[in-house]
């Protein structure tokens, strides 16, 4: 029994470091994609990183933050505070897809991320 828990441990704890290295991977991706897209311009590749890039990285940084500051916040007043947070997870997990689908809306059926975002620049004074 100690030896499952132990593995079961492990398993745990490598899980944990792909996660935060599939964060840390979207993280720099974010950055090379921002900077191509300011250095070359728009190109569908770069719309398309983007479209996924932004949504998954604000989904697991808001995460963390749900996480962690759900039962700080909420444990002493809310009697289910795990039903909260999954709750709410669930909200951030939605409006998360949804700025995807509207990042990928853009790109199919309109101007692309970057031309929209070079538009929405261009029209401030």
């Amino acid at each position: 029994t100690g030896t499952e828990t132990g593995t079961g441990a492990a398993s745990k704890e490598k899980s944990a470091v792909k996660h935060w290295t599939a964060e840390r991977a979207a993280a720099v991706a974010q950055v090379g994609l921002m900077g191509s897209a300011l250095t070359v311009g728009a190109h569908p590749i770069i719309d398309w990183g983007l479209a996924v890039v932004i949504p998954l990285h604000s989904y697991w940084g808001l995460g963390s933050i749900i996480m962690d500051y759900t039962r700080k916040l909420f444990g002493n007043h809310v009697k289910n505070v795990e039903g909260l947070r999954k709750g709410i997870t669930m909200v951030w997990a939605s409006l998360s897809f949804a700025s995807f689908a509207g990042l990928a809306y853009l790109n199919i059926h309109d101007v692309g991320v970057c031309t929209a975002v070079y538009n929405l620049w261009s029209q401030v004074q």
